[in-house]
């Protein structure tokens, strides 16, 4: 009787652990990912805006930030003047001080307004490039493509770390008992 009720238990086991473990799988922590902006990833502009605004997937904690720098990497958005939009909490612009630079890079950096989980990334921008660089934008970018990908330094992929160790120390719980209760009846057959 006692075999059947420990075969019974690790039955069980496995059960719920077949349960839990998709549901912990997928459990991905959101972040609040950039959806959009004005001007678009990989621009070409004719003027440089005086504004960047950048639409995230998530509402963003005041903590967020936007940073924009010219071709030779020197900051030409106004240091922490990244502002909210009121209306709009998915919706974050930055004040830009443009100078004669063909190329800018826009740097975000987010915090959800919900769960404080962070995300990063940048996209770059051009502001009358020269022909050759135009050429290059065109044929890496070719008509009907979406030119507004970003570029991003993302930890939104893959599970979080804790949901990892909870999922191995149950495969070894499970294995564990499957294995002691196996190994039980080897010893009780002989």
């Amino acid at each position: 009787m006692r075999f059947s009720c420990s075969s019974l238990l690790a039955t069980l086991l496995g059960l719920l652990t077949l349960l839990i473990l998709p549901a912990v799988a997928s459990a991905q922590t959101m972040h609040a990912e950039y959806v959009s902006s004005d001007p678009a990833a990989n621009a070409i502009l004719t003027k440089a805006p005086s504004t960047i605004s950048i639409v995230f997937s998530e509402e963003l904690d005041p903590k967020s930030t936007i940073a924009v720098y010219d071709v030779d990497h020197q900051l030409v958005s106004q240091q922490g003047s990244a502002q909210l939009d009121r209306n709009d909490l998915k919706k974050m612009t930055v004040t830009l001080q443009a100078n004669k630079s063909q190329v800018y890079v826009v740097d975000w950096n987010t915090v959800s307004a919900d769960d404080k989980h962070q995300d990063a990334g940048s996209f770059r921008f051009f502001v009358n490039p020269d022909p050759m660089l135009t050429n290059e934008l065109h044929a890496n970018n070719p008509p009907g493509t979406n030119t507004g990908h970003t570029e991003t330094a993302s930890s939104s992929g893959g599970l979080p770390i804790w949901s990892a160790a909870l999922i191995g120390v149950v495969a070894l719980l499970v294995g564990g008992l499957v294995g002691f209760f196996f190994g039980g009846k080897r010893l009780q057959s002989k």
